[in-house]
C-alpha cells in the first residue's frame, strides 16, 4: 500500500486489518491438518508481530503520518460499507451453512465479501491500492 494510503488511514483502522487478518488466517488454517496448518498459524503470528511492530514505531517515531486518532477514517462512508459488508458476510454464511447445507464454500465466500469490502473503502479513502487488495482477495475467493 503506498505511503497516501497509509497517510489517509488512522492507526486504529491499520490495527483492526493486522487483527482480522491474523484471525482469518488462525480460524480457517485448521482444515489443512498438521503441519500445514500449524506452519501457517505461527507465520500469521509473526507477521501480524512485525506488523504491529512496525506500525508502533512509524506512530512512535513520527513518520508515515500515522497517528493514534480514529476519528478521521470512519466517516458515514465507511460505516456504510462495513454495514453492507456485515450484512453480506453473515446472511451469505446462514445462506452457505444453513440453507444450503455446503459449509466448505464458508471461507470463500468470506474472502468475496472482504474483497469487495476494499472497493468500497478504497473509493470512500480515496485509495486506489485498496482495489488491489479487493482484487486478489476477491479472485481467491472467486477461484
Amino acid at each position: 500500500m503506498g505511503d497516501d494510503a497509509v497517510r489517509s488511514r488512522p492507526a486504529v483502522g491499520l490495527i483492526i486489518g493486522i487483527v482480522f487478518g491474523l484471525v482469518f488466517v488462525v480460524v480457517n488454517s485448521g482444515p489443512l491438518g498438521s503441519p500445514a496448518s500449524t506452519v501457517l498459524r505461527i507465520a500469521g503470528v509473526v507477521v501480524a508481530a512485525v506488523l504491529l511492530f512496525v506500525l508502533q514505531a512509524r506512530m512512535r517515531g513520527g513518520t508515515g503520518g500515522i497517528t493514534r486518532e480514529g476519528g478521521a477514517g470512519f466517516t458515514r462512508g465507511y460505516w456504510i460499507v462495513v454495514a453492507v459488508e456485515a450484512v453480506a458476510l453473515f446472511g451469505g454464511l446462514v445462506l452457505i451453512n444453513g440453507v444450503f447445507g455446503h459449509g466448505e464454500f464458508g471461507v470463500a465466500w468470506v474472502a468475496v465479501v472482504v474483497g469487495v469490502h476494499f472497493f468500497g473503502l478504497g473509493a470512500v479513502w480515496h485509495a486506489p491500492p485498496l482495489h488491489v487488495l479487493g482484487g486478489v482477495l476477491t479472485g481467491q475467493g472467486a477461484r
